[in-house]
């Protein structure tokens, strides 16, 4: 997710764009539909809710070459990206505290979040 800017300046996208709009929308997207991935994990469980995630975003990753021309589309689609990652987050915290319960799931947790914080150092 974060080299959406990366990836739209080799479909030579105006910085600022990048920056102001299609930045806003991913960080919209991905905190403002965490609340929804934790509802639809309750309604549908974890199994079937992190499958549509999971098809929705394999669909927009092998699509994004074909729609990356169309600004507005590259828009939509970052933005429904950064949807799918925050959902991402949100269920596996899920899966975590169901897997391991209440107290090794913190910790579990824990490491997990590190390991993610670190990754965005490679």
């Amino acid at each position: 997710m974060s080299n959406f800017k990366n990836y739209g300046q080799e479909f030579n996208y105006d910085d600022r764009y990048l920056s102001l709009v299609v930045g806003n929308l991913a960080s919209f997207g991905n905190g403002g539909f965490r609340l929804f991935a934790g509802i639809s994990v309750d309604y549908l469980g974890f199994r079937t809710s992190f499958n549509i995630n999971l098809m929705i975003n394999i669909f927009l990753a092998s699509t994004i070459n074909l729609i990356g021309k169309y600004s507005v589309c590259y828009a939509i689609w970052i933005f429904l990206a950064a949807i799918g990652e925050g959902s991402c987050f949100v269920q596996i915290t899920t899966l975590v505290y169901e897997t391991f319960g209440a107290e090794n799931g913190a910790k579990v947790l824990s490491k997990t979040n590190i390991a993610h914080f670190l990754a965005n150092f490679t």
